[in-house]
């Protein structure tokens, strides 16, 4: 009986699962206004990211969830066989720009971060909590990624989808 409704939740969880990547890759139109910490400038449809992945994590500096993933998040930026193919970006749209250093600073990121207007973020991709990843590719999303991940989960999602790009690339 146990055994039968641990199925179950495993059947639910799955279904959930596959619901929230269906959704994700059929989401369209992300485009994010991005302040650097010198205070330029920047959106996630500038020609600089075109065509390539963007790894969009939002976090929050008092969430230690986010603090944990940021040596993943660093091993990933810096991991040269697939840092071609794509663009970690870090996004807090609920902090200023000198907390968004001082996290910087606190955690050793080496990725770059981002402020962004709040309304912005939940409007496009509909953010519920932190820390949650995008994997973003000319402003479609294609994965949703919820909470802190080791670097090989993060790497897997990365690879499944610059995989997708290929085929696609091969079928042109």
């Amino acid at each position: 009986m146990a055994v039968q409704a641990l199925s179950r939740t495993k059947v639910v969880c799955l279904a959930a699962v596959f619901l929230v990547i269906f959704l994700a890759k059929n989401s369209y139109a992300v485009n994010i206004r991005l302040r650097t910490l010198d205070n330029q400038f920047i959106q996630t449809n500038d020609p600089q990211f075109k065509n390539r992945l963007l790894f969009v994590t939002v976090f929050q500096n008092d969430c230690d969830y986010c603090r944990m993933e940021v040596s993943s998040l660093n091993k990933l930026y810096e991991d040269p066989h697939i840092h071609k193919w794509f663009v970690v970006l870090g996004i807090d749209p609920y902090n200023s720009l000198q907390t968004i250093a001082q996290f910087k600073q606190s955690t050793g990121a080496v990725y770059p971060l981002f402020q962004a207007n709040s309304t912005d973020v939940l409007a496009q991709l509909h953010t519920q909590g932190t820390p949650t990843s995008y994997i973003v590719l000319n402003g479609k999303i294609l994965t949703v990624i919820y909470g802190e991940h080791s670097y090989l989960t993060l790497k897997h999602a990365l690879d499944e989808a610059i995989d997708e790009i290929k085929i696609a690339i091969n079928q042109k």
